[in-house]
């Protein structure tokens, strides 16, 4: 009922195609970059997924919208972006009683991720035996993988230790340091994962950007560290930081010595990390 009458009080504001087209139009006339515009319809079609075909910008809408992008690990810079078109598109309707922020809000500096932080988060994934959580904090502060193509994490591609990337923003490969790889097909034997996907969930699908987030921010707060700075974006962001060589030195297990000076009884395993 509460929420009844909170709709009634505030109204809806409809974002169909035709709509969002003539405010893009609007903005165009207006001396609107392409750039720009390309942007926007980017944003609102966002937007309009999230809120599904007959979904209506509602009072708590933006509010509701922020938290989902939030919990699947978009930066702030992102969600504050996408906010301010849809609160522009809103102006438009002359609906600003449905905006969430305003306009123009200063975007305060995100989260950074030290290198001591780095090495607790990883000792606690150790700790809690959460090692396919320790190999994406590895992976994501040595590489700076990009999440958009977790799924190429797979058996045959760890094998030849280079990574092909998918997606519109990142293309090429990426060729995984040696101690990490190792430590990636020993994960893999011990799983008893024969081909596919690396990184999964517990029932055997793909894990999602969403997924890696929230079990990434749970070893944060168990290691007494801001969740936000367990997200997979500050740990990429490490990663520009300092070379991932130099981050792998600095990690708190010692794998790669181990793997190094293993004794002569795990000589015939060797091979299967090839």
């Amino acid at each position: 009922m509460a929420v009844e009458m909170a709709a009634t009080e505030y109204g809806v504001q409809s974002l169909t195609q035709a709509e969002i087209e003539r405010f893009l139009q609007a903005e165009e006339s207006a001396g609107l970059r392409d750039t720009s515009i390309k942007r926007y319809r980017s944003d609102l079609l966002k937007l309009q997924e999230y809120l599904g075909p007959e979904g209506d910008i509602c009072h708590n809408t933006l509010k509701a919208w922020q938290s989902d992008m939030s919990s699947k690990g978009y930066a702030a810079r992102t969600i504050r972006a996408r906010v301010a078109t849809v609160n522009r598109y809103l102006a438009f309707h002359n609906r600003m009683e449905l905006c969430q922020e305003p306009l123009f809000q200063k975007i305060e500096p995100e989260a950074r991720l030290t290198q001591a932080e780095y090495r607790r988060l990883l000792q606690t994934a150790k700790v809690q035996g959460k090692k396919r959580e320790e190999l994406l904090l590895r992976l994501l502060a040595e590489t700076g993988f990009p999440l958009q193509s977790i799924e190429q994490i797979t058996v045959e591609t760890v094998r030849l230790a280079e990574i092909p990337l998918e997606g519109k923003r990142h293309t090429g490969t990426i060729c995984l340091p040696k101690p990490l790889r190792h430590a990636l097909l020993r994960y893999i034997e011990s799983q008893q994962i024969l081909e596919g996907p690396v990184f999964v969930t517990h029932k055997g699908k793909p894990m999602s950007r969403a997924n890696i987030t929230h079990e990434l921010q749970k070893v944060a707060r168990a290691a007494g560290i801001p969740q936000e700075k367990g997200s997979p974006r500050c740990l990429q962001k490490l990663c520009q930081v300092k070379p991932y060589r130099a981050v792998a030195e600095e990690r708190a297990d010692a794998e790669p010595a181990a793997l190094h000076t293993a004794p002569s009884s795990r000589k015939a395993r060797k091979p299967a990390f090839r």
